[in-house]
């Protein structure tokens, strides 16, 4: 059951990548249609592998550091913009560590890549939230739309792995 977890994960978090590479040059329709397809097979394996409370208490937990770093992220004075850039290579160092975390299965490599996550997605959140701020303000009417799909699934994707993540290192585990 745990190899489907972080097979879920891993899904996820490329998927992440893929998407941060990809959305500048995709159309709003087929951004639009991706949420679906990485939240359900994550939500089953999770409701297999872990308690309803500890998925309840992790949710809650995700949604105030989420919220925080949002909030942080759209009203900080001080640029993101260097540090996003730092924290999108650590989602790259993540997506390839999480792949040899598949083949090799230790405890010790799993922990780091959890914490290397939460640390890479409350990163990316906070400037993911600046960058739509400032991007908002200088787009032009009629494409607000289109890049209002591409942040919210941005954002969206950081929740989504900061919550799996948070999941993994605190989550009670069925017996």
């Amino acid at each position: 059951q745990q190899d489907s977890f972080l097979c879920t994960d891993n899904y996820i978090a490329g998927f992440e990548s893929g998407f941060r590479f990809g959305s500048a040059t995709a159309s709003p329709a087929t951004v639009s249609r991706a949420p679906g397809s990485t939240s359900a097979g994550g939500w089953i394996a999770n409701r297999v592998t872990f308690t309803g409370a500890s998925i309840a208490t992790t949710f809650v937990v995700t949604a105030g550091m989420f919220g925080a770093l949002a909030l942080f992220g759209s009203s900080t004075k001080r640029s993101l913009a260097g540090t996003g850039q730092f924290f999108f290579m650590g989602l790259i160092g993540l997506v390839l560590a999480s792949i040899l975390g598949v083949f090799w299965h230790n405890d010790a490599l799993q922990f780091l890549i959890s914490m290397v996550g939460v640390i890479v997605f409350t990163g990316l959140t906070a400037w993911d939230a600046q960058r739509l701020k400032y991007m908002a303000a200088d787009l032009p009417e009629g494409r607000r739309g289109a890049y209002a799909i591409v942040g919210a699934l941005s954002l969206y994707l950081n929740f989504i792995n900061l919550f799996l993540i948070l999941l993994r290192l605190t989550g009670e585990r069925r017996a």
